[in-house]
């Protein structure tokens, strides 16, 4: 299995369909999942302050825009329901479509307050930069790497 994640994501519309879509979120899944083992198992992922701003700024703009999805996978589910193509194998399909309902409500509401929560974080972190102590600390005896030489 290769190290590198390449994420193609589907942006236009006269192509989406279910499958590119599934797809398509299977890869943001797998992009957090890399990123959580990359910020996990190494020191120095994220040393850079710019960077931290940089992905929490991703981040925030990911969950801004999740409570709008989410309320149009709501209706979506909502539609299919009503047009007969909803059955469900342990509860009455109106139950599960009740409780799916509820529940990607309640998932809106929480990725709102999360995008929020992000906005604060982006927002003090984007006032801060990286102290030349991290390059005193970093450096190595023969590193111009910080010049721009390679």
């Amino acid at each position: 299995m290769s190290d590198e994640l390449t994420m193609v994501l589907t942006t236009n519309p006269d192509t989406w369909s279910g499958s590119a879509l599934r797809a398509d979120f299977r890869r943001v899944a797998e992009t957090v999942r890399a990123a959580n083992h990359a910020t996990g198992n190494r020191d120095g992922i994220l040393d850079d302050v710019d960077d931290v701003t940089s992905v929490l700024y991703s981040l925030m703009e990911a969950a801004q825009r999740l409570p709008q999805l989410l309320n149009q996978i709501d209706k979506g589910v909502e539609d299919a329901y009503a047009e007969g193509y909803v059955e469900c194998t342990d509860m009455s399909a109106n139950e599960a479509v009740a409780r799916a309902g509820i529940a990607l409500e309640q998932a809106a509401t929480t990725a709102a307050t999360l995008a929020e929560d992000l906005k604060a974080a982006w927002s003090a972190m984007d006032k801060t930069y990286r102290s030349d102590r991290f390059f005193d600390e970093h450096d190595v005896e023969d590193d111009d790497s910080r010049d721009g030489v390679a």
